[in-house]
């Protein structure tokens, strides 16, 4: 099984050492992101968009975020995505328990699925599932 980078966009650091946790018993080889705003992680992406060495397989994306939410994170990303020398798979992990964050995220080609927090192992499991898959 390939190991996969994933990268953790959260300003919660409890939930970044849970999050982190699972992942590397999930999957013990795999390289983990984290970020602990939209704004970092768009920048590293922009930085590092010609290197997919560097760059995430998956990425688990908070809406809610200092400088740059989930949402302007994904407008701008939007822009970028085709010059990106790799496929980032993006699911966003949220808090909020407003239906409309659902709605929008599902009706958004950028974004793979939604998940409320607590994420379980099982949907860890089948999202890195889903994005093996799709790398084939």
């Amino acid at each position: 099984m390939k190991p996969l980078k994933i990268a953790v966009v959260d300003d919660d650091q409890i939930y970044q050492f849970i999050i982190n946790r699972t992942l590397t018993k999930l999957q013990p080889d795999s390289k983990i992101l984290n970020f602990s705003n939209c704004a970092d992680f768009f920048n590293f992406l922009k930085r590092n968009r010609n290197q997919p060495q560097f760059l995430p397989d998956l990425a688990l994306l908070d809406l809610n975020s200092p400088f740059m939410d989930g949402w302007e994170f994904l407008e701008s990303f939007e822009v970028m995505a085709n010059s990106l020398k790799k496929s980032i798979e993006i699911y966003i992990v949220t808090s909020s328990v407003d239906p409309n964050d659902e709605i929008q995220a599902n009706d958004n080609p950028l974004v793979a699925g939604f998940f409320c927090k607590p994420i379980t192992p099982a949907q860890l499991l089948r999202m890195m599932e889903e994005v093996r898959v799709k790398s084939l």
